[in-house]
């Protein structure tokens, strides 16, 4: 399956003046690709590129929203399934397809490097492993004798002994790195060079099921011996990259202990790798024994909830058990959660799930279609409405770090400009010390008052939230204005003039989007805190 190519875009909303190179600053949003900084000098707008494409001068990965200090969980992002991935062989494919539509179906995604996938943006990966202590147990795939158009295949790696990465054997056998320890080596290399990324959480599936047919490989069953060896490999070739159990638990007694005086900072955990043993039953069991809390383990694990071992749990649907994820949350857990699978909704261009995902507030959402897929008739695709990855918790914090509750109403807020977006395309807008004189106070009353300049304006407005409370549908009255002559560009002109024609409102990463329904005009604001009144 073709990967389509990553839209360039330039982000509206981020500036990285005084950046170091390797840093992740903390803007508004995530930014993977361009990053602009408008000057007013003269009646001039003029765009200054302070970041190259793909961070060729600094670094363009994600990064936190406003606030270093804010809490791990106070934060939502979105990251890869299955990350290692590469696509099956076209004539395999066609080969299974036949024998089961529907497992071919489910297999037919495929991922970048995983550099790539870090350079976008993602800050959630997935590996699986098999374990392979003597080598070359998955070195023969049965499914490179059933096509004779099969790619090579370097089966070196295969052969040495160590972990695998791999998603079944004998079938889907194509990945970016074949042994763990690559995959690791290459986490580690490309943190050197982004040495102030944000966390990267990573999920751990031990591979052991049997395939009961003819000529296919039996794993190993995972036992004692492995899950040694599994967290010596994480310790040895990640060193101090590598964020632990002990380190989150510190002197608590138990995790949930832990977790509920807060999760560290984002700050904290910069430059750093978390993994996730996303095993239950018996190899869960095996890992934690002798190891209360995880004392002394590597990786987290997917606990039940107030077990000593719980701090992150794995709940891959955001539908059936929406309420749960939420109640989890609010609770202090890490939440994982999954915005499609087995290719489904990618087919029908279902985002029901995706949504569903974003307002449960779980922190992590695992997806196969960060990248826009057009192969299924349509572009889907799987970001927030920023077009980011990363982003301010929907159920914790509006603001990272700011309880949700009154904060986070409409009601009672100032706000300034910063942007003005016309048909997909970003305008001329104020420059920093422009802004206060162009923003709206959305008065508790039902009123609004514009700063329009020189001008002044009041209108009314009525909102009607969505689930989460930081979306949904906004009307404005035709506002009454003063008319003097100012000396600024007109955008004072131009507020009041679109007012009555923006019906749809949203909130994140610190900043209100107002938007017609069809999107062709979206202006920007900013929390004007040198005018704004408390919304505690």
């Amino acid at each position: 399956m073709r990967m389509a190519e990553p839209l360039l875009r330039a982000r509206p909303d981020v500036a990285m003046a005084g950046a170091r190179p390797g840093e992740e600053k903390l803007p508004n949003s995530a930014v993977w690709v361009l990053n602009v900084h408008l000057r007013y000098r003269r009646g001039l707008w003029r765009g200054i590129v302070f970041c190259g494409v793909l961070g060729v001068l600094f670094s363009c990965a994600a990064r936190p929203p406003a606030g270093a200090a804010a809490p791990l969980n106070h934060t939502q992002f979105i990251g890869s399934h299955n990350s290692y991935k590469q696509a099956i062989d076209t004539g395999l494919l066609q080969l299974l397809a036949a024998d089961s539509p529907a497992l071919a179906a489910s297999l037919e995604y495929e991922h970048p490097e995983l550099s790539t996938q870090l350079d976008l943006g993602l800050r959630s990966l997935e590996l699986d492993v098999f374990y392979d202590p003597q080598g070359g147990l998955l070195s023969q795939p049965l499914g490179l004798t059933w096509v004779s158009d099969a790619r090579p295949l370097d089966v070196s790696a295969l052969q040495s002994p160590g972990f695998k990465v791999l998603h079944v054997q004998d079938i889907d056998f194509r990945s970016h790195c074949l042994r763990f320890e690559d995959c690791l080596i290459t986490l580690r290399q490309w943190s050197r060079r982004n040495p102030r990324h944000s966390l990267v959480v990573i999920t751990v599936n031990a591979k052991d099921a049997v395939i009961d047919r003819p000529g296919f490989a039996v794993p190993e069953p995972f036992d004692r011996a492995a899950w040694v060896a599994l967290d010596q490999v994480l310790r040895t070739t990640l060193g101090d990259l590598l964020v632990t159990p002990d380190d989150v638990r510190s002197t608590a007694k138990t995790l949930p202990e832990a977790i509920a005086g807060g999760w560290p900072s984002w700050q904290a955990m910069q430059g750093r790798f978390m993994f996730v043993l996303d095993e239950v039953g018996e190899k869960q069991a095996q890992y934690i024994a002798g190891h209360p809390a995880l004392r002394g383990r590597a990786m987290f694990v997917n606990a039940p909830k107030g077990t000593a071992e719980s701090a992150v749990l794995i709940i891959n649907d955001p539908i059936t058990r929406f309420d749960e994820i939420q109640d989890a949350v609010r609770q202090g857990y890490l939440v994982r959660t999954r915005a499609d699978a087995d290719t489904e909704e990618a087919r029908r261009g279902d985002y029901h799930r995706m949504r569903r995902a974003f307002a449960s507030g779980a922190h992590i959402i695992s997806t196969d279609y960060y990248q826009a897929d057009v192969n299924f008739g349509h572009a889907f695709q799987v970001q927030f409405p920023d077009a980011s990855y990363l982003r301010c918790n929907p159920v914790l914090a509006m603001y990272c770090g700011m309880p949700l509750g009154p904060a986070a109403r409409l009601d009672g807020s100032q706000w300034r400009l910063t942007d003005v977006w016309l048909n997909a395309q970003r305008s001329e807008t104020p420059p920093e010390s422009e802004r206060p004189v162009y923003g709206l106070s959305l008065n508790a009353d039902g009123h609004v008052q514009l700063r329009l300049d020189c001008n002044r304006g009041r209108a009314t407005w009525h909102a009607e939230p969505d689930a989460t409370g930081l979306a949904g549908d906004i009307r404005f009255s035709a506002p009454a204005t003063t008319r003097a002559w100012c000396e600024s560009p007109p955008w004072g002109a131009a507020i009041a003039q679109d007012l009555m024609h923006l019906h749809r409102f949203e909130l994140h990463n610190n900043q209100l989007q107002l938007m017609s329904h069809a999107g062709e005009r979206r202006y920007i604001f900013e929390p004007d805190t040198e005018t704004a009144v408390s919304t505690d």
